[in-house]
C-alpha cells in the first residue's frame, strides 16, 4: 500500500497559476487530464472506495485518509488498474454486491511532474479550480519522510504564490455531497 502526502488549494486565477507552474525550472511538459470518479458506500454509509475512469484505464482505489490541521493529507492507498472497457462492468459488479453511489466527481485540467512531486491544476465539478500537489512515498517511510514531504509541498505552494489560507481542509467528495444535500 503506497502512502501519499498531498494538499489541495483553491485557485482563483487558473491561467496565471498555469503559467507559474510551466515556468518552474525542471518541470515536465504539461499533459491534459480528465478523470471521472464514482465513490461507493453501503446504503446510508460513508464512502469506502472509488472507481475512476482516466485515459485508457479504470482505476480502483481504497484510501485510509488522514488530514492534519494545515490541510495536508497523508493517505494509505491501495490501488489497481484495469482497462477502460471494464468501467461499466465494475460499476455493475459493485452495485450487484449492494454498494450504492455515494457521489460522482469530475476533474479536468493539466498535470505536470516536478522533482518528486505531481502537480495538477484542475477544475472540479461543482467546486471550481484547485491546484493539487502530491508526493508518493513507500509504505515503510518514516514520519521524518512525511514531514519532509509536507515541507516540500508547502514550499512549492509558496513558490507558486498561493497563500496557505487557500488550502482546502475538506475532501472533495464531502464538499460535493454537502452541495447536493443543500439542493
Amino acid at each position: 500500500m503506497a502512502r501519499e502526502v498531498e494538499l489541495k488549494a483553491h485557485v482563483f486565477e487558473p491561467q496565471v497559476i498555469r503559467q507559474r507552474i510551466a515556468a518552474l525550472h525542471g518541470i515536465s511538459c504539461e499533459r491534459a487530464e480528465h478523470k471521472d470518479d464514482i465513490y461507493f458506500s453501503f446504503p446510508q454509509g460513508e464512502p469506502l472506495f472509488r472507481v475512476r475512469l482516466e485515459g485508457g484505464h479504470t482505476v480502483l482505489t481504497r484510501k485510509e485518509k488522514t488530514m492534519d490541521s494545515s490541510g495536508v493529507e497523508v493517505n494509505h492507498e491501495l490501488e489497481f488498474n484495469s482497462s477502460a472497457d471494464d468501467f461499466d462492468i465494475c460499476i455493475e459488479f459493485f452495485t450487484s454486491l449492494g454498494y450504492v453511489e455515494y457521489v460522482r466527481k469530475q476533474k479536468n485540467g493539466w498535470v505536470w511532474k516536478f522533482q518528486d512531486m505531481t502537480i495538477e491544476l484542475i477544475e472540479v465539478s461543482l467546486l471550481g479550480w484547485f491546484v493539487e500537489i502530491e508526493i508518493l512515498l513507500e509504505t515503510e517511510e518514516s514520519s521524518n519522510k512525511i514531514a519532509e514531504a509536507r515541507t516540500k509541498l508547502l514550499a512549492l505552494l509558496e513558490t507558486l504564490h498561493i497563500p496557505r489560507g487557500s488550502i482546502e481542509k475538506r475532501y472533495y467528495m464531502d464538499m460535493i455531497k454537502a452541495l447536493q444535500s443543500n439542493r
